[in-house]
Formats: C-alpha cells, sequence, structure tokens
C-alpha cells in the first residue's frame, strides 16, 4: 500500500482489501443501523468480483476482459505499429461470465481453486440482484428479508477469501500489509456473516 499522502494508488488487490474491511466495519453496525446494509451488499459484490478479476486477469491482465475487449487489446499489444495506434477501450467481463471463467481450471492461473454449489450459485443471484437494485435505487419502499441477504454476504466472503487467500497466483502479487488487513477483515466479517 502507498505511504505518500499526496497520491492514491488502488490496483484490484487493495479494491478487494477495501471492499472486505469495509464489510468488517460495518458488521456489527448492521444489527442497530440496517440502513447500511447497501453498502454491506455493494462491498461484497465489489470483493467477489474484485477477487475473480485477480484470479483471472494472468500476466497480460486481460483475462477478466470480455471477449472482444480482449481481442482488441491483444491486437493492439502485438502490433508493431503501437504509437500511431490509439489503445483501444477495454471492458470487463460480466459478473456471471466471471463466475463461470473463475471455476475453469484453464482460465485461471492457478487452477479452479473455488466451486460454486447450486444453493451458493441462489444465493450469488439473489446477491447481484440486490446489489443491482441498492445500486440503481428507483423511487420505491423496498422491504428484505435479513436472512438471505446474511447468506449471500457468507457466500461472497467465503467465495473472496478462497479467491484470495488460497491462490499463489495473488499471494504473489499481494504486498505482506494488504494480506494481513485482508486476513483480519474476513476475520472480524465472518464474526456477524458466519
Amino acid at each position: 500500500m502507498n505511504d505518500d499522502p499526496k497520491h492514491l494508488e488502488f490496483s484490484e488487490i487493495t479494491d478487494v482489501v477495501a471492499s472486505v474491511h469495509l464489510i468488517a466495519m460495518l458488521a456489527e453496525r448492521v444489527a442497530q443501523e440496517p440502513i447500511f446494509w447497501k453498502w454491506v451488499v455493494l462491498a461484497a459484490y465489489s470483493g467477489l468480483q474484485g477477487a475473480m478479476v485477480c484470479n483471472l486477469g494472468g500476466t497480460s491482465t486481460l483475462g477478466a476482459l470480455d471477449e472482444r475487449s480482449k481481442s482488441s487489446m491483444l491486437e493492439f499489444l502485438e502490433s508493431k505499429d503501437q504509437d500511431n495506434i490509439k489503445s483501444p477501450k477495454h471492458w470487463l467481463a460480466n459478473f456471471d461470465a466471471l463466475l463461470k471463467w473463475a471455476q475453469d481450471p484453464a482460465r485461471t492461473p492457478d487452477g479452479a481453486i473455488w466451486k460454486l454449489t447450486k444453493e451458493q450459485r441462489k444465493s450469488l443471484d439473489f446477491l447481484q440482484h440486490v446489489r443491482n437494485e441498492f445500486t440503481h435505487f428507483k423511487a420505491m419502499s423496498w422491504s428484505i428479508e435479513e436472512g438471505p441477504m446474511i447468506r449471500a454476504v457468507h457466500v461472497a466472503l467465503e467465495a473472496t477469501e478462497r479467491l484470495m487467500l488460497r491462490s499463489p497466483w495473488v499471494r504473489r502479487h499481494a504486498e505482506g500489509d494488504e494480506l494481513e488487513l485482508l486476513e483480519s477483515s474476513l476475520a472480524k466479517a465472518r464474526q456477524t456473516f458466519g
């Protein structure tokens, strides 16, 4: 992590760490202040998505891009005339594609280190639905049962932990203080979310 107070540095790894750390900070508060559930859900989704990106990036860092973006970036990188060509825009693959790819041993540097059960997939579908509603909040009143949200956050945290801490690829690229904060935040979050 960066110690320079004038600059903020973020990477795909610090993004995951920040998401999980936010969940840990809010874990105890959601019981007294349910309004913070929104941020727990957004952080759980963001942390899991970031963990999949960390595992899929590979040496080219292109493994988590949608197929069209990956192709255009590879074409650009292999071009002999890069100085005269504008770098193409590139887009992250959607959440469902990342979920599928993160479980495919051929797409991850360390092989698949995480497999979803049907029940876990159902929880992540719920998390994605709630996240989408929170992100694109319409003028409405909404009542959500807490139990499924707790399960969904638990599944996202479990998957994030596996993808980040059981991956030699991620461990090689993460800084020691990032891993320490991730581990302590996961432990604290688990006290509330199983």
